[in-house]
């Protein structure tokens, strides 16, 4: 069961991360624990040029190139550790402009999660809008820029930690082929396999079903903290028909979604000035408020017209099961 402590949820906030500090993961200490641990490669040089990049509003969802140090800044972090968080509440705007909330724990099966495609590719984000990833935690940090010329002062900012899923190019899948939409994680020598996700981006959670005839392969990932046991499951469907909102994003037809190819989206990043400081003054005590999040949902797909008609589209959304995704804690 969650030990954190219950908070007021704003539903205009894209979402919400608890604002405890209690649960601290000191680097020294953490990441020297898993040295073969290929989810742990790299791990701060990611995370530091995610959060620097996040700062100046540069690059997009999964860009993680070594950016940090850019004109003499590098982002450090206030007493060298991280915050671990058990919950990830994730508040969206339903097809029939209803508000409505997901909640993601890494430490149960509810842990995946969607997000605008970021492919260079336009007609690779026409076909597939959405990329998937596997939350392995939630954390906050509180960091600074740093350089020689200020003093700098810590700020809070919020993270995911993921792992990547990605399309089964021998698939054929969608409305078209009768068939869902398969995917498996990305194999851990891809430098990519891991990496860092900034909340505001998460669309929903996504229900994946396992791919049960193909079992399991240990192929994909050495053993990790982050792998079961017995391995991965070598391939995922992407069930589209988990809840009415959930089809409706993919068919593009929901009056409360945005374009799915509308892939910017506002955060509430710390403001730095032009020498790196925050704008908002640090108490060194009690935590700034965070401001709302205003994100623009990419959630929509357009229908090939020469795919799908309206009979075949009100069949789908007859069809459709109504189910809920179910709050998880530990």
């Amino acid at each position: 069961m969650s030990t954190e402590i219950r908070e007021h949820v704003s539903p205009e906030a894209a979402y919400h991360i608890a604002r405890d500090n209690r649960h601290p993961l000191y680097f020294r200490n953490w990441l020297h624990r898993y040295p073969t641990d290929p989810a742990f490669h790299d791990f701060l040089p990611k995370l530091r040029s995610h959060l620097f990049s996040r700062i100046c509003g540069i690059g997009g969802i999964g860009d993680e190139e070594q950016v940090d140090g850019v004109n003499g800044f590098t982002v450090l972090f206030l007493h060298e550790c991280i915050y671990s968080h058990a919950i990830l509440r994730i508040n969206f705007t339903t097809y029939d402009l209803h508000r409505d909330q997901d909640f993601i724990n890494p430490h149960t099966p509810k842990r995946f999660v969607m997000v605008a495609s970021n492919d260079d590719s336009e007609e690779e984000c026409r076909k597939y809008p959405f990329w998937y990833a596997q939350v392995l935690g939630i954390f906050h940090a509180e960091i600074f820029l740093s350089s020689k010329q200020q003093t700098p002062k810590p700020t809070r900012m919020e993270f995911l930690w993921v792992r990547w899923l990605g399309q089964d190019p021998t698939w054929k899948d969608g409305f078209k082929f009768h068939q869902l939409e398969r995917i498996g994680f990305i194999p851990h020598e891809d430098k990519d396999a891991f990496g860092f996700l900034d909340p505001a981006a998460v669309i929903r959670a996504t229900h994946l079903i396992p791919a049960f005839a193909y079992g399991r392969t240990i192929e994909l990932c050495p053993p990790s903290v982050t792998r079961d046991d017995e391995g991965d499951w070598q391939y995922f469907y992407v069930n589209r028909f988990v809840d009415r909102d959930m089809l409706m994003r993919y068919l593009g037809l929901g009056v409360g979604h945005k374009s799915s190819f509308e892939k910017s989206y506002e955060s509430n990043e710390p403001d730095f000035n032009a020498d790196g400081r925050d704008v908002d003054t640090y108490s060194g005590g009690e935590q700034d408020e965070v401001g709302e999040l205003d994100i623009e949902n990419p959630e929509d797909n357009e229908v090939d017209s020469d795919t799908m008609d309206k009979e075949d589209i009100n069949e789908e959304i007859g069809s459709a099961e109504e189910t809920e995704l179910e709050e998880f804690e530990y």
